[in-house]
């Protein structure tokens, strides 16, 4: 059965051509030497949305059952707060809390802020305004480049800014978003801002289980061809 929360509407060329590359178990394309980005390599799957709404579980579900590897473009920004956090002399089990644990929203109080807000002036304020727009995006692209050229699949769970839309596209992403209800912006941070409209919705509005079937869904070439649905 199709699943009526999935997707816009796609014209029947769109969908041969998700049809195709989206299947559940179908094998990584081959590279070919002179494909350009996108065209005959591995397949790149961007979430967005906002915390809370569910993009770790689906990038989860795409690595444990679809194989895809999952390196996010904020992990130099976990792995800095958390040799700061240790420098202040936090133990190891507390660190993990902080960056990426049920503490990631409590105050530190050395710092006076969240981990939250912590990482995001250090990716925005610092590495974006300060380094450049594209510091955290070129780490990044120099590890998926090397996974999709050798037929990979990689998601990136947290599509946040205008630049990396435009990175995702021209090497072919799917561009997805996960929606819960009554889940929006946590601050007026520029971070919390979607960056662009997604080709795909996921409508996290149930169990674990069900999220993770639609997430099957976006990957069947069957759901693919039978929903026209629009958002």
């Amino acid at each position: 059965m199709s699943n009526p929360n999935i997707g816009r509407h796609l014209s029947a060329e769109q969908k041969a051509a998700l049809s195709e590359r989206f299947a559940v178990g179908a094998p990584a394309r081959a590279p070919r030497a002179d494909a350009r980005h996108g065209e005959g390599r591995g397949m790149i799957i961007g979430l967005m949305g906002y915390a809370g709404a569910g993009k770790s579980e689906v990038a989860r579900h795409l690595r444990e059952r679809h194989g895809f590897e999952t390196p996010h473009i904020g992990r130099p920004l976990k792995r800095m707060l958390a040799e700061l956090l240790r420098d202040i002399g936090y133990d190891e089990a507390t660190i993990i809390r902080f960056v990426d644990g049920d503490l990631k929203r409590s105050l530190i109080p050395e710092l006076g802020i969240t981990s939250t807000e912590a990482q995001q002036t250090l990716g925005t304020e610092w590495g974006r305004n300060c380094v450049g727009a594209d510091f955290w995006l070129s780490l990044w692209l120099g590890k998926v480049d090397r996974v999709i050229q050798s037929g990979g699949r990689v998601v990136q769970e947290s599509v946040r800014f205008a630049n990396e839309v435009d990175s995702l596209r021209q090497r072919g992403a799917l561009l997805v978003e996960v929606q819960r209800p009554g889940v929006g912006p946590i601050s007026g941070h520029p971070s919390e801002v979607l960056p662009a409209r997604a080709d795909l919705v996921l409508q996290n509005g149930g169990t674990i289980a069900d999220l993770r079937s639609a997430v099957d869904a976006v990957l069947s070439s069957k759901s693919l061809c039978e929903t026209p649905v629009t958002h």
